[in-house]
């Protein structure tokens, strides 16, 4: 079992910092590898660290007995997942607008939808820690993480070197990582402030804010309307707070602090956290690793190959995208119901289009044939009428004929 710990750089990409060969993955290799690493990064003990991973396997209680002053964050992708296999697709959704609602008030909103769909479900997340998995409830800047996405990019980057034997595969990881030191290390950033990824971003943040309103108040704090829309924010950039809270979650100006800022005359780019500055990136990689041979080791024939154990099901080798749940997420034309199409439901009562165009003509045919037969039934008791009233005029007749000759009778 391979257990790896990545960053993330100033210029939004993902750094691996440590990988360890363990036996299997539980409470007790993750305190040991969580160790080593606490001690490799000399992290000391007043600094703040967010972990993000998922809920198993020992790392709810091996992170905070080494870090126990850092932030431990919950993935909050497999925790749609387990609500999707145990709730529904339909809480998935659901639970997405509730984790990303920015404002607690939102939060709440997005809760009781979730609780009109699934009881069930809304007792599971109410179990789990809301500064854990909300955005609405953080208590540190998050830079826009909320899923341990990061870590399934590497894997899926290290594809094909799992593969490889327990001593090739760590050797080749130390040169893939050898080499990314190397390859960005010696790549030029466009400017001397703010790394390039992040500029990008900054870049259509300007664009938008130029269309907002800014109605100052002093000491730096105002308010911005949107003229389409009529929705507002206060802004304080001494705080470095937005009403929209994404000028906390990523440290970086958000478009309405940028409208502000450029009202005010304040360069917006010293708004950025310094975790965004091209220093800490070019400070990052400028240590390169040095080459290790393993040509050379000695056998140690007191090792004993790995144990193996086939997990249930089949093994998962590329990770989840952001929004591939969404591709599932299909709605039957003919029945309505979600999780199928028109053409895999069961309700449908024919499978192909040379049937469909059958069943249409065979029912144009009973149409028209029993169109027919309700012709025929009426003429029939159109007959049946003309039947009856010719013998009533028969009958009528045949009684007068009958009393006249008995008038004439009297009459003699």
């Amino acid at each position: 079992m391979l257990l790896v710990a990545c960053g993330i750089d100033a210029n939004d990409k993902v750094v691996p910092i440590a990988w360890a060969l363990v036996p299997i993955e539980n409470e007790t290799w993750w305190t040991w590898f969580l160790g080593y690493l606490k001690h490799c990064i000399s992290i000391s003990e007043s600094e703040d660290y967010i972990f993000i991973s998922d809920r198993e396997k020992g790392m709810a209680t091996a992170v905070p007995a080494i870090f126990d002053k850092s932030i431990h964050l919950h993935c909050c992708q497999h925790i749609a997942d387990n609500l999707q296999q145990r709730y529904g697709n339909r809480v998935r959704p659901l639970f997405w607008n509730a984790c990303r609602a920015k404002t607690r008030q939102l939060f709440a909103e997005k809760m009781e939808e979730l609780r009109a769909q699934s009881q069930p479900a809304f007792d599971y997340l109410s179990n789990i820690k809301k500064s854990t998995w909300t955005r609405a409830y953080s208590t540190y800047p998050q830079y826009g993480h909320d899923t341990s996405n990061i870590i399934e990019s590497l894997n899926s980057a290290w594809s094909d070197i799992r593969d490889l034997p327990p001593l090739h595969m760590m050797d080749a990881i130390y040169s893939q990582a050898m080499k990314t030191v190397y390859d960005r290390s010696t790549l030029c950033q466009k400017l001397d402030t703010i790394a390039d990824i992040p500029m990008a971003k900054f870049q259509g943040r300007l664009k938008t804010s130029r269309r907002y309103q800014v109605f100052p108040s002093g000491s730096g704090i105002a308010q911005v309307e949107d003229p389409e829309s009529g929705q507002k924010w206060v802004v304080n950039l001494p705080e470095k707070e937005c009403e929209c809270r994404d000028f906390y979650q990523y440290q970086s100006p958000c478009s309405h602090a940028i409208a502000v800022a450029r009202y005010l005359e304040i360069d917006p780019l010293t708004l950025f956290d310094t975790s965004y500055s091209v220093r800490v990136y070019n400070k990052t990689y400028s240590r390169p690793l040095i080459p290790v041979s393993i040509q050379d080791l000695t056998p140690d024939e007191s090792i004993k190959p790995p144990i193996l154990k086939k997990q249930a099901g089949r093994p998962k080798t590329k990770r989840i995208r952001k929004g591939s749940w969404q591709k599932k997420q299909t709605r039957c034309g003919n029945c309505l119901e979600w999780g199928h199409n028109k053409r895999r439901c069961t309700g449908q009562p024919v499978s192909s289009g040379r049937r469909e165009r059958a069943r249409d003509w065979l029912g144009e045919m009973q149409v028209a044939r029993q169109e027919e037969e309700a012709e025929e039934e009426a003429e029939e008791e159109e007959e049946e009428e003309v039947v009856e009233e010719e013998e009533d005029r028969q009958s009528d007749v045949l009684s007068n004929l009958g009393r006249s000759q008995f008038d004439r009778m009297d009459i003699q």
